[in-house]
């Protein structure tokens, strides 16, 4: 009996000690590798949904400016309707008509509430830049005249949400300029029960010329009845 147990055979201490040494050394390679693949799709991610934000900014874009009457342009159009109001909550009733139809054809927007977009656009429906945030990460597409009308996508990690607005750039336009209007200090009531709805701007965003050069001490208002 006793001769059994003294037969039986196990690990010893210094083999224990090798085997962990050996995993700690495979974490510390693979780790890393998996991390970076992790990030690298998490990248690939956003660069679709951000070429699916695109891609809904310019339909909107263009199938607006066919519609337009003749001698106007996109600059012409409400501000209001390219603009979500966070100041009256954050459902799509809150949203411009045609905010509304670029969060419906993108389709990123009902599956993440966090995300957040902000577009500039020329006033004959091309697309200047498109900035997409999803809560972790921005993903910046600009487009580049000279090759083509064709596009770059940059993604950087941010956490900071985007002013869901798209903007005008009016530079160009045969249409004459609309007289620029002023945020008052406090949101006044309209006639017919109309009312200024405003949202604060970052200054990168506060552009010279354009539908909204309106912006008034960094604050974007427009008129919504």
């Amino acid at each position: 009996m006793f001769a059994k147990v003294k037969n039986k055979k196990g690990f010893t201490l210094v083999e224990l000690i090798v085997v962990l040494v050996i995993l700690a050394i495979l974490a510390a390679l693979l780790v890393p590798a998996l991390t970076g693949y992790i990030d690298k799709a998490k990248e690939k991610k956003i660069v679709a949904e951000t070429r699916m934000v695109v891609m809904a900014v310019q339909t909107v874009a263009s199938e607006t400016y066919g519609q337009l009457g003749a001698g106007k342009d996109l600059s012409t159009t409400q501000p209001g309707d390219w603009a979500h109001n966070p100041a009256l909550g954050s459902t799509p009733e809150h949203d411009g008509k045609y905010m509304q139809e670029i969060k419906k054809l993108a389709e990123v927007f009902d599956s993440n509430p966090k995300a957040t977009f902000y577009a500039e656009i020329t006033w004959d429906a091309h697309i200047k830049t498109v900035m997409y945030n999803n809560g972790a990460y921005t993903c910046t597409y600009t487009t580049d005249s000279e090759a083509g009308g064709t596009g770059s996508y940059k993604v950087e990690k941010s956490a900071g949400p985007l002013p869901v607005l798209v903007t005008i750039d009016a530079t160009g336009s045969p249409t004459p300029p609309q007289p620029p209007k002023l945020a008052p200090s406090s949101p006044p009531p309209l006639p017919g029960g109309g009312i200024f709805l405003c949202q604060p701007l970052p200054p990168q965003f506060l552009r010279g010329g354009g539908s909204f050069s309106f912006a008034f001490k960094g604050v974007l208002c427009y008129n919504a009845l």
